[in-house]
């Protein structure tokens, strides 16, 4: 069975981060009917630089913030419970309430250019590469 390649970049802040806005959620009493979930998520690299690809059917631009550090990318929001017409349910297999995923950004990654749409239930981030230093000339004295 062949080896998955994890990249570095991606870490263990996620998990961290997670935890800490589900116990900021418990405080306010939101979330209590559904829990924390993480979207399914891609994350490959062209040569332009990084790209995250992550499914949040059901869920509108308007309800996802992206939170950008130098060196990390937090994505979160929160898909409501669908009450549906019956009175009760027989199954309920999809996520909802909060999600949250946190990704360590490259050190080659421009976290000025970073930039987002959604498209048919897909979030997808663009995360370009910094430009070439410019070369520059040093007087020797």
């Amino acid at each position: 069975m062949a080896k998955r390649h994890v990249p570095p970049w991606i870490g263990l802040g996620e998990l961290f981060e997670a935890k800490e806005r589900l116990r900021d959620l418990r405080r306010t009493g939101e979330g209590s009917s559904c829990g924390l979930w993480a979207p399914a998520t891609d994350v490959y690299e062209t040569t332009a630089g990084y790209v995250i690809e992550m499914d949040l059917p059901g869920i509108t631009q308007k309800d996802v913030v992206l939170e950008v550090t130098a060196n990390s990318l937090a994505v979160s929001g929160q898909r409501p419970r669908s009450d549906g017409p019956a009175a009760s349910f027989h199954a309920l297999e999809r996520d909802c309430g909060p999600f949250a995923r946190s990704f360590g950004l490259p050190r080659d990654a421009d976290p000025e250019a970073i930039s987002a749409n959604m498209k048919n239930g897909v979030l997808t981030i663009s995360i370009p590469r910094k430009g070439a230093e410019p070369k520059r000339s040093i007087q020797v004295d």
